[in-house]
């Protein structure tokens, strides 16, 4: 039953995900192992659930498309090539590359990115031990007897971002990693193997 769950979950986290940077139901159908009638059929959903958030990301590109910029709430802006300008530039397929689905794309990653430099700017105010960021995460390293105080510092930074950027708290998810043992992300096996391939390279070539 658990696992009936988790498909049906990862089905509908790809058609809510994707739709925030355009994905089509032809993309969601390979991407998902879905026949094209399902994929159509959620993205329809989708639309019939949220008539707002698809008023609102419309309004977005096309305002975009028309003045040529978009920005986050705190500026940074991304000036787009007129239509003339882009035919300079075309895809593999000798077409005007179709920018709408970046777009689409932008609010989520840049106001991301806004989330994480705000988060890093309020945990060195802080003097809280960050190691760096990735992706969408921050790493930390702390005593084990300031492992608390570290944790509760980086999520009240974080939980402070948002609220700057989007109004709203998100939700963070913590994972303590404690010597002798070694950071290993859970959602990521492909990268265990990756580094695998990585360290054995590099001994081979080291061996010659």
């Amino acid at each position: 039953m658990a696992k009936e769950h988790s498909a049906t979950r990862n089905r509908l986290k790809a058609v809510a995900l994707g739709v925030l940077y355009g994905k089509t139901a032809y993309t969601i159908s390979a991407d998902e192992e879905m026949t094209l009638e399902e994929a159509k059929h959620l993205l329809k959903l989708h639309r019939r659930l949220f008539p707002r958030f698809w008023n609102w990301i419309t309004g977005v590109v096309t305002e975009a498309l028309a003045t040529r910029r978009i920005s986050t709430k705190f500026g940074w802006t991304r000036q787009l090539l007129s239509r003339k300008e882009r035919e300079q530039h075309l895809d593999e397929d000798g077409r005007v590359k179709d920018i709408q689905k970046s777009l689409q794309n932008f609010p989520m990653q840049s106001h991301g990115a806004e989330m994480l430099r705000l988060t890093l700017t309020y945990a060195a105010d802080s003097k809280l031990p960050v190691c760096a960021p990735l992706h969408d995460a921050i790493f930390a390293v702390a005593p084990a007897a300031k492992e608390q105080e570290t944790v509760e510092g980086l999520l009240g930074c974080m939980r402070r971002a948002s609220r700057d950027v989007i109004g709203v708290e998100v939700p963070v998810e913590v994972k303590v990693t404690r010597y002798p043992d070694r950071y290993v992300s859970d959602k990521k096996p492909e990268a265990i193997e990756t580094w695998k391939a990585m360290m054995n390279a590099l001994e081979k070539i080291e061996a010659n």
